[in-house]
C-alpha cells in the first residue's frame, strides 16, 4: 500500500473514532403512569387499584396508600409489583364515598416518582379513579436544584450529561484537526519525495 494510501485509511479511522466521541450518550427519561384502573371480583365489587407504567418498576420502594375520610387504612396488605404493573388489594367491603390515594414507586432508571389520585366507591360496591397526578419525588427535585444552581454559581451552569457532551465534542473536534493535519503533512511529505527522486534522475 502506498504512503497516500495509508494516509488516507489513517485518517478515515481518526474521523470514524471523531464521529464517535462526538456523540452525546442519550438521556434517560423516568417512567410514566400510563393507566389506571379499580380491580373487580367476581360480584363487581371494587377489590384492588391497578396502575400501569411506561416500563418496568423496580419492587423496592414501591407503595400505594388509601385512606377513607377519617385517615383511617383502605388497603389490604402491601402491593404487588408485576413489570409494569402495580396492583394495590383494596380493603373488603369499603363504604360508598370518596378515599384518597397516594402512590410512590422507583422507576427503571433507579429514580423515584410519586402521584396522587382519587378513589371513588360507588353504592353497588364498584369503584373509579379520579383526578390521577403524577410528579418527581420533591426531595429528589430538590437535590437537582441545588446541584444546578452549584453549577451556576461556579460558571459552567451545564449538568453532567451536558458536560460529557462537551467533552465528547472537543475530544471529536481535536481528532478531525488531528486527521486534516496527518493528510495534509502526509501530501506534502509525498511531494518532497517526488521532487528528490526527479532531481535524482535528471
Amino acid at each position: 500500500m502506498s504512503h497516500n494510501a495509508l494516509a488516507r485509511a489513517a485518517a478515515v479511522a481518526l474521523l470514524a473514532g471523531a464521529a464517535t466521541l462526538g456523540v452525546a450518550a442519550p438521556a434517560f427519561a423516568h417512567d410514566t403512569l400510563v393507566a389506571s384502573a379499580v380491580v373487580a371480583d367476581d360480584g363487581a365489587r371494587a377489590s384492588a387499584v391497578r396502575l400501569t407504567f411506561s416500563d418496568s418498576i423496580i419492587e423496592v420502594g414501591t407503595e400505594i396508600i388509601i385512606t377513607d375520610a377519617d385517615g383511617g387504612d383502605a388497603t389490604n396488605g402491601a402491593a404487588e409489583v408485576s413489570g409494569p404493573d402495580v396492583t394495590q388489594p383494596l380493603a373488603d367491603d369499603l363504604e360508598p364515598g370518596r378515599y384518597s390515594g397516594a402512590w410512590r414507586v422507583v422507576s427503571s432508571d433507579g429514580h423515584p416518582i410519586e402521584g396522587r389520585f382519587s378513589l371513588v366507591i360507588a353504592a353497588d360496591g364498584g369503584g373509579t379513579i379520579q383526578d390521577e397526578a403524577i410528579q418527581e419525588d420533591t426531595s429528589q427535585g430538590d437535590a437537582d436544584e441545588e446541584t444546578s444552581a452549584a453549577a451556576s454559581q461556579d460558571g459552567d451552569g451545564g449538568s453532567a450529561a451536558g458536560k460529557g457532551a462537551a467533552i465528547g465534542g472537543a475530544i471529536g473536534a481535536a481528532a478531525v484537526v488531528g486527521a486534516v493535519v496527518f493528510i495534509i503533512g502526509s501530501q506534502r511529505r509525498s511531494r518532497a519525495a517526488n521532487a528528490r527522486d526527479e532531481e535524482q534522475k535528471r
